[in-house]
Parts: C-alpha cells; structure tokens; sequence
C-alpha cells in the first residue's frame, strides 16, 4: 500500500487530526474536508502541495480523492493518517504552518495605503467577478447590491466608530451571501478580520469576532464557518498574508502589492478576489484622502 506525506498543515487542521478521528464531510476534484467526531465546527481541507497553504489545509505530496465518498470514516495515530482505510499518509515530517508576522509601516502609512489602494482598484477592477449587464431581477444583481451595501456599512462602522462599539447588526447583509463553498460575504469579513489581527486592531478584531460567533454559525455553511473562526485568529490562506504583507512594506515601487493582489484574486473561484475586498475595506477606512465608495465593484 503506497504512503504519502505531509508537507504543511495549519494550525486548526492540527487540531481536527489531534482529535483522533472522524467523517469525510466534503469531497471534491482534488481534495476533501474532513471532520472531527470531537470538535465543532472541527473542519480541515487535505489536497496535494497545489493546495495554498492556510490554517484549515493539510498540503500531501500525493493524494488522491476519486476514491472517497461523504462520511467515510478516518481516523489518525501514531502519527499516521488513514482515510476510509486505503489511504495512508504519514505526519512525521511535516511543517506547521504559520501566517507572516507583519510589521506597522507607521508614519508613512496614509500615503502608503493611498498608493496601495490606486494599485489594487486598477487589478480588482480587471478580474471583477459580478455580472455588470445582470437584471435587476437576478440573483446576481441582488446579490452584488446586497454585498455592497454590506462592505458599506463595515467601512462605515470603522470609520466613524474606529471599530470601537459593538458591530452593527445590519452586516448580518454579509453572512452567507453569495454562492460557492465560501459565500461572497464571508470571503470578505473574513479577509476584513485577518487584516484588523495583522494591524494590531484588537478591539476592531475582538468586536468582529463576538459578532462572527454569535450570528455565523446560523447564516452560514459549516465549511464557511470553520475558515471564518480561522479567520478570528488571525488567520487565511497564505497568499491573503502575502498581499497583506506586500502593503504593508510598500514603498513607492508598487510591482509587489499588483503582483500579490493578482495572485489572491486568482485563488479559487471567487474566494481570494472576495477576501482582497474585505481586506481593503480595512486598508481605505485607515487612509484619510479615501472617500467612501458607492459601489466596490
């Protein structure tokens, strides 16, 4: 029986495999989330090192899931996982996965977000994933109005409060709209949260997360879910905290922050383009010379 390895695992997905055992929840093209019989929402995705890197995924060296079926059965011990009883992987030598510990850039920050923001509308504006020439009668039309109004009121929020009071119920818009495994909304809270943990803002981060843990977990998937309690801790997929990153180091050459941005809108289907919104949201509600958007795409 062939055995493969892991190469990376996050944080969270070390947790489901430490939990001992459980069910495949999700089975997809390449990879399959698993879930823990002892945690919940207990969630982790594995998949081959195509995989991005991020808390909730487990990156093997060879996997395959044609074989796998929901609610097979996996269970994990002496360092070793096993999935439906045919597909060993071995733990042994794998590295966890951590995201990039940014540094403030401080007094230059203003006009470094101000270029920043120039950068990302010009590449968010060429990868736009809304239908422009939808009817106002579609679910893509209702779906892109609901979703603007909703990082309206989150820029709003941040803004006027500096994230200091509780979050308004109304960004409840947000939670679960959209469709794809993540929805739309929650791509964008929950790049929104990572980006306030990389600045530092701990009660624009500790006000977001008592509003995630009360009200997600009924408006949205439980994969979603899992990925936007990563998202408290600060943490998403790798080339999120890249972008972050690149921002935040930005000097007057922009080439890293266009190339970066371009990677995370390209990852999955939506879901990168979704968390870079949510990440400027946070980015614009800090530069003073930013008005507020009527529309965001």
């Amino acid at each position: 029986m062939q055995t493969s390895s892991v190469l990376t695992f996050g944080k969270s997905a070390q947790d489901v495999l430490q939990s001992g055992e459980g069910k495949v929840y999700a089975v997809f093209d390449n990879t399959a989330y698993l879930k823990s019989n002892w945690l919940d929402p207990g969630l982790c995705c594995i998949g081959t090192g195509t995989l991005c890197k991020g808390p909730l995924n487990i990156t093997v060296d060879s996997f395959t899931s044609n074989r796998l079926k929901r609610n097979d059965i996996w269970f994990y011990k002496n360092h070793c996982l096993t999935i439906a009883g045919c597909q060993p992987v071995e733990v042994t030598s794998a590295s966890i996965w951590q995201p990039l510990d940014v540094l403030i850039v401080g007094e230059t920050r203003d006009r470094t977000f101000s270029k920043s923001i120039k950068t990302v509308e010009s590449v968010t504006a060429s990868h736009a994933v809304v239908d422009y020439t939808a009817q106002p009668t579609s679910t893509e039309h209702r779906t892109s109005i609901r979703l603007n109004e909703g990082m309206q009121i989150l820029e709003s929020w941040l803004r006027v409060t500096n994230g200091q009071t509780p979050v308004p119920d109304k960004l409840t818009r947000l939670l679960g709209c959209g469709a794809g495994l993540t929805p739309a909304g929650d791509d964008i809270i929950a790049g929104a949260l990572i980006t306030t943990v990389a600045l530092k803002q701990t009660t624009v981060a500790e006000n977001l997360t008592i509003w995630v843990k009360q009200r997600a977990p009924s408006l949205t998937s439980k994969i979603s879910y899992a990925h936007l309690l990563a998202a408290c801790d600060g943490a998403g997929v790798e080339f999120l905290h890249q972008f972050i990153y690149s921002v935040l180091n930005a000097s007057d050459n922009q080439n890293t922050v266009e190339h970066s941005a371009r990677r995370l809108c390209n990852y999955g289907s939506s879901s990168g383009y979704y968390a870079l919104l949510g990440a400027m949201v946070v980015f614009r509600s800090l530069s003073k010379d930013q008005p507020l958007y009527d529309a965001y795409f």
